[in-house]
């Protein structure tokens, strides 16, 4: 896969989007929050590591969520790539990400099914963007999306890419709803409300410190907080 800028494509089309217009989007990261994809990165960085004489400091989950780096270039930098290396691998290993692999998180399918009759739906991720697309196709859930948003060179850059998601939609405000601190501290520059997802790949006491708005740590909580977020969006546009 070659390198280029974040990749921006669109989902299916909600079919529901005129009706949608001016109401709350809500941003999902995807891996931590839709897929359950942890051990699908632990077991690639081992392979990556294995390839490249490189060694992991880690062996399972909950070692890796740990350790684990939100920004995903510093996981490469800290078991000793260089980073061009870094960059050689990221036009490499897009093409062995295999989603279907990662289950979805319990519930996620129906919640994402209610959410997008009341709110635009958007992924934005660092991830790949058409491994992504690809198992939401699988699960018959690309057309809720509006659009899916992910990184194709390596960047873990998200503030600029919601921020265009916001004009896209002709929004200034929404919520996020991520693993990472990254994806907090994304959201508030922008001024969305934020939940946070302590299940997911960076272990709950990270994901604290950055103080999103609501946190959950099961999915069985996510709708409600969800549902909370865009209360305070919504009361924040008036």
């Amino acid at each position: 896969m070659q390198r280029g800028s974040f990749q921006t494509l669109p989902g299916g089309g909600n079919r529901q989007s005129e009706k949608l217009s001016g109401m709350v989007p809500i941003f999902l990261d995807w891996d931590g929050v839709v897929v359950d994809s942890t051990q699908l990165y632990l077991d690639l960085l081992k392979r990556i590591c294995s390839q490249h004489n490189k060694v992991l400091p880690v062996t399972d989950v909950d070692e890796f969520r740990s350790w684990y780096r939100s920004n995903w270039e510093e996981n490469f930098y800290e078991v000793g790539f260089t980073h061009r290396e870094y960059l050689q691998i990221c036009d490499e290993y897009p093409d062995t990400l295999d989603y279907r692999e990662a289950p979805f998180f319990e519930g996620v399918e129906d919640l994402i099914r209610g959410l997008a009759s009341r709110h635009p739906l958007v992924v934005v991720s660092t991830a790949p963007t058409r491994p992504i697309i690809d198992r939401l196709r699988q699960a018959g859930l690309h057309d809720l999306f509006e659009s899916v948003t992910g990184s194709d060179d390596g960047s873990t850059e998200k503030e600029e890419r919601l921020a265009g998601h916001l004009a896209r939609l002709g929004s200034k405000t929404g919520v996020m709803v991520g693993d990472t601190d990254l994806d907090v501290y994304a959201g508030r520059a922008n001024g969305l409300s934020t939940v946070g997802v302590g299940y997911g790949m960076v272990d709950e006491a990270r994901l604290r410190a950055a103080k999103p708005d609501f946190i959950v740590t099961h999915p069985n909580e996510l709708a409600e907080a969800i549902r909370l977020a865009g209360v305070r969006a919504a009361a924040s546009k008036n």
